[in-house]
């Protein structure tokens, strides 16, 4: 007795030609390309860093403060971009849904 399943092949995706080659050959370039920068470039780098990431956790902390605020007064509500309402009971929505389609059929 033979029996034979209907295989399944995945999509192949995207993939980097020459796989192993190409990204070794990119990453080499780049270290030899950093090698080649001044000691004042990773200076400013790191300053610049430094300075965006402050600018960052300034902004975030006021903000995510607002939110927590607009959240509080609003107990029922939800926030803009807030995905942390709790999920509802499947049992309830199943209750709710057949009861809005007997009204609807009445």
């Amino acid at each position: 007795m033979h029996l034979t399943l209907k295989q399944y092949n995945p999509p192949a995706g995207y993939g980097v030609p020459l796989f192993p080659y190409v990204p070794a050959l990119s990453v080499g370039i780049n270290a030899f390309l950093l090698g080649q920068l001044k000691q004042a470039a990773y200076e400013r780098f790191g300053i610049w860093t430094a300075f965006v990431t402050l600018v960052y956790v300034l902004y975030s902390m006021p903000a995510s403060a607002y939110r927590e605020r607009k959240r509080s007064s609003l107990p029922d509500a939800k926030v803009a971009g807030d995905d942390r309402m709790p999920p509802r009971d499947s049992a309830q929505e199943m209750t709710e849904d057949v009861g809005a389609k007997k009204t609807a059929v009445s």
